[in-house]
């Protein structure tokens, strides 16, 4: 996975450090695939959507069509410490990660 490092401070201004450790677009199929490893320091992390089908996302367990549904151009927002895996309802779609860290 290639990474892309940045700090910057968040703009409520409580200095908390911040890194951002995954800045990717995945090609999610249908088998499920992990997209964010867990991590105890995990701040936020941006799941968006940017294929034709919806993907469905799950949380520290291997994703299927139960999982959450994220439609077609659709993001959502996390914080967790889990794992995040996704796969698609069809075919291959393009998943954009951005992912954050605590050190």
């Amino acid at each position: 996975i290639e990474m892309l490092r940045a700090t910057y401070s968040p703009p409520n201004n409580l200095d908390i450090p911040t890194i951002i450790d995954i800045n990717q677009v995945f090609n999610v199929g249908t088998a499920s695939v992990q997209l964010v490893p867990a991590a105890a320091n995990r701040g936020d992390t941006l799941v968006w959507n940017q294929g034709s089908a919806t993907v469905y996302v799950a949380f520290g367990e291997a994703a299927t069509t139960a999982s959450f549904p994220l439609q077609a151009g659709y993001n959502l927002v996390v914080t967790t410490t889990q794992a995040i895996n996704a796969r698609s309802a069809s075919g291959s779609q393009a998943v954009y990660i951005l992912s954050e860290v605590h050190p």
